[in-house]
């Protein structure tokens, strides 16, 4: 929701002007604050896409193209809605009923096809959730096979609406990378469950690489 104000947007606006980046990645995209999902009375789907159709205009006007991460959980929608993060608590959890959560995604799609274009929309690159390679005391899962079929769903709903969209891997620590077996084991099930991200998605932080050595992953073409 910091895209919406004005500030932020005066910010990003220099640094367009005096950088010019390509894209640009943001969490909370489905936080409660974005008041994009809620349940009705009856239990009904009610979605408004009002306050992303705000930040997604503005970041395109400034020719920012956004990476879609498809997160957090919508508190009606969230399986475990007291597991929280920050001062905002984006919801950590996975959804409570997979269907509803491929409904929201597709809807979701569905809307920014008729607002921008699918041609538009097949520059801009999607991917599911942040480091859910980390603890499960930040955004991780103590079920990881859990969390692989939540992408699964995830990725089988975004190439069904467009085979043609860049959907990636969760976003991941680059201590993943040489060290444990999270991504080996995610990457052996994206393949064998036909399900391999288009790109691998790491985050980059100032850690001692001298004695780590980069693991043998499973290949796909």
């Amino acid at each position: 929701k910091q895209l919406l104000f004005a500030q932020n947007q005066e910010m990003l606006t220099c640094l367009q002007a005096d950088i010019g980046f390509r894209y640009i990645k943001f969490h909370g995209l489905l936080d409660d604050d974005m008041m994009v999902y809620s349940e009705g009375p009856d239990g009904s789907m009610e979605l408004s896409f009002a306050y992303l159709d705000m930040a997604f205009d503005f970041l395109l006007s400034i020719r920012l193209k956004p990476l879609v991460e498809l997160s957090f959980m919508p508190k009606a929608l969230a399986k475990t809605p007291e597991r929280t993060l920050f001062f905002r608590e984006s919801i950590i959890s996975l959804p409570k009923d997979l269907s509803r959560w491929e409904a929201l995604i597709l809807a979701l799609l569905r809307h920014f096809e008729a607002r921008y274009g699918r041609k538009e929309m097949e520059s801009w690159l999607f991917c599911l959730w942040n480091e859910p390679d980390s603890p499960s005391t930040m955004f991780g899962f103590e079920d990881a096979e859990a969390f692989f079929s939540f992408y699964k769903a995830t990725y089988d709903t975004v190439k069904g609406f467009d085979s043609n969209i860049c959907f990636g891997s969760p976003s991941m620590l680059y201590d993943t990378l040489v060290n444990g077996e999270w991504l080996p084991r995610f990457m052996d099930f994206a393949n064998t469950q036909n399900c391999p991200p288009d790109f691998l998605h790491f985050h980059f932080y100032p850690i001692s690489l001298e004695s780590a050595s980069i693991p043998n992953l499973p290949q796909h073409e």
